[in-house]
């Protein structure tokens, strides 16, 4: 029950941290395409959490070959979670934002 509740509770994580760099780059880059704000959002939404095990495990672990297989378990997961929990709440709010700036941009 409690790996449901870990799983759960990173992927609230991730949108909220994913909701909230979009709403940033809204506000910062709004030359940027929306559609490439929500992709960036989403992108660091789930890498700013996964940092901590990275750096942990670079520490704890070291160099060498045996790293390769740790580290891209990290980046794999870090995407998936990119696809499933971030892109759709950072789309979500970048085009929620783009239509409150420009009504006839999706007509």
């Amino acid at each position: 029950m409690m790996g449901i509740a870990g799983i759960l509770f990173i992927v609230v994580v991730v949108a909220v941290v994913s909701l909230g760099l979009a709403f940033l780059l809204d506000t910062v880059a709004q030359n940027v395409a929306w559609q490439r704000r929500a992709l960036y959002a989403a992108l660091g939404g789930s890498f700013i959490p996964m940092s901590l095990p990275l750096v942990t495990l670079l520490l704890e672990i070291g160099e060498g070959p045996e790293m390769i297989v740790p580290i891209m378990g990290i980046v794999v997961m870090a995407l998936i979670l990119a696809a499933v929990a971030g892109f759709p709440a950072a789309y979500w709010l970048s085009k929620r934002c783009e239509r409150a700036r420009d009504p006839d941009i999706f007509k």
